[in-house]
């Protein structure tokens, strides 16, 4: 069948990787082989998906290009359990890459459920998100240093050659008794004022290396935001039955799970998730307010233990919390320690 590799079936097309074994059929239901093999998705959506099965034997590779068009049974591991899928080839073609045969499918599904159709093409949506969001982290972290490099340049290095220069002139001065000595005290005066711009200019450089600073915490904490992100997009098999994950019970418990792991930056997330779902449940804003205080974000911690309060006033431990709303208070900048 000669038809172009690139041949898109309907439907918005999602460009990601995603491991499939698949049993490929004559037209006529018969198998080509006795087991199945494992291949790879090209381009997926809601209707169809394209497949490249690597590693073929002669014999497999001939069958194929002579059948003309096959049937495809498929199975796909997503949240723990198969996706089973069925389609027909709407093109193929066989193909020789560094020494080894391939075949490349288009394929349309066939006596498949939407509901199938759809989670695969979430699934692969997720593993090219989690790609794009590191590329957004290294160009963030490239633009921090450039930032901070052109910055200290243009501080301390005009500056310095600047007063280097009025001392050397001052010194051939002296030497040669060409100044008066009140020319000499208006350019000991310049000089003076010179260094004054320097230390005020080195003042400057400081506040920019503390800005700096808080831009790589926040940058670590978004880091560790995808790092948490990716992890839950490949621990299937902790993902509940249809509706339970919409609960905050769930989010809470899977923090408190993650939080046990020392994956904080997954907990923080799940507290979020149980507040936004229940914002009542109380015991979600205290472990929110733990998860906040871990990470330095003092003022949303303080926040979080006040509404835990407000909603659980006769709670067990209401006067530790007290004691450590105060303690987190004396950390806030411009407070004093008690």
């Amino acid at each position: 069948m000669s038809v172009p590799e690139n041949e898109a079936t309907s439907g918005a097309r999602v460009p990601a990787t995603l491991p499939v074994m698949v049993l490929l059929r004559t037209a006529s239901g018969s198998p080509l082989e006795a087991e199945v093999r494992p291949a790879l998705t090209r381009d997926v959506n809601d209707g169809g998906l394209g497949l490249e099965v690597p590693g073929l034997p002669e014999a497999l590779a001939s069958a194929i290009s002579a059948a003309g068009k096959l049937r495809v049974d498929m199975d796909v591991r997503v949240r723990g359990h198969t996706l089973r899928l069925a389609g027909e080839t709407t093109w193929l073609r066989v193909v020789e890459r560094k020494g080894v045969r391939v075949a490349v499918l288009g394929v349309q599904y066939t006596d498949v459920s939407s509901e199938n159709a759809q989670a695969l093409t979430r699934l692969v949506r997720r593993r090219a998100a989690r790609a794009s969001a590191w590329r957004l982290v290294a160009l963030a972290t490239a633009s921090l240093a450039i930032v901070g490099g052109l910055a200290y340049w243009r501080l301390h290095v005009g500056s310095a050659e600047r007063i280097a220069s009025v001392e050397q002139e001052l010194t051939s001065a002296r030497a040669s008794e060409q100044l008066s000595k009140s020319e000499l005290v208006l350019s000991a005066e310049a000089l003076a004022a010179l260094r004054v711009t320097l230390v005020e200019r080195e003042s400057a450089v400081t506040r920019r290396e503390r800005e700096l600073e808080n831009a790589r915490v926040e940058l670590a904490y978004a880091r560790e935001r995808v790092r948490a992100l990716s992890g839950m997009l490949d621990d299937w098999a902790r993902i509940p039955p249809d509706g339970l994950e919409q609960s905050a019970a769930y989010h809470l418990e899977r923090g408190r799970l993650f939080w046990e792991r020392n994956n904080e930056a997954a907990s923080l997330l799940e507290f979020e998730q149980a507040v936004a779902i229940e914002p009542s449940l109380g015991a979600a804003h205290r472990e929110l307010a733990e998860a906040n205080d871990y990470f330095g974000r003092y003022e949303r911690a303080i926040a979080g233990y006040r509404r835990y309060l407000e909603l659980s006033p006769r709670a067990a431990d209401a006067g530790d919390i007290a004691k450590t709303i105060e303690e987190l208070q004396s950390k806030l900048p411009g407070q004093g320690r008690p």
